[in-house]
């Protein structure tokens, strides 16, 4: 199962990394361009680093982790804090930042609530498909067992 299993895990990582990004375009263009670039595009460095810090704080928070045993509540929790650790290191960067880009408090918010609402629907979508595979018998392995004893 774990061959099989790597396949849906892998994923799950995959699928954060364009919901991250659209979150970023989304948040840059509901900000409206007050003290955040004006009209110009969103800068694509701090889309990168937005990235690199998902990963960096889902991989401290193991948001990956297997979870099907856990109730889905459970894994909303972890999501929250993930976005935590997300807002405190991205606003760090943005603090870096401040010289040559100017940007509104409002931006990251919203772009945490986008993330969080792309996440809490996408997941909840993941573990029902997943569920929905193991219900179907396509994540069972073949299993040996070799003993004598009755158990």
């Amino acid at each position: 199962m774990r061959k099989s299993y790597n396949r849906y895990t892998l994923i799950r990582y995959i699928i954060d990394a364009p919901l991250v990004g659209i979150a970023y375009i989304l948040s840059h263009r509901m900000d409206g361009g007050y003290g955040l670039w004006g009209n110009e595009t969103p800068p694509y460095l701090l889309l990168l680093l937005s990235k690199g810090v998902w990963y960096i704080s889902e991989s401290v928070s193991k948001l990956y982790r297997d979870r099907r045993s856990n109730k889905y509540s459970e894994e909303i929790v972890f999501i929250a804090y993930t976005l935590i650790l997300y807002s405190i290191l991205f606003s760090s960067v943005l603090f870096f930042f401040q010289q040559k880009i100017s940007y509104s408090r409002a931006f990251l918010g919203v772009n945490v609530a986008i993330i969080y609402c792309f996440l809490v629907l996408t997941k909840y979508v993941i573990r029902k498909y997943l569920h929905t595979a193991i219900y179907q018998g396509r994540l069972y392995d073949n299993l040996l067992i070799v003993g004598a004893t009755p158990a």
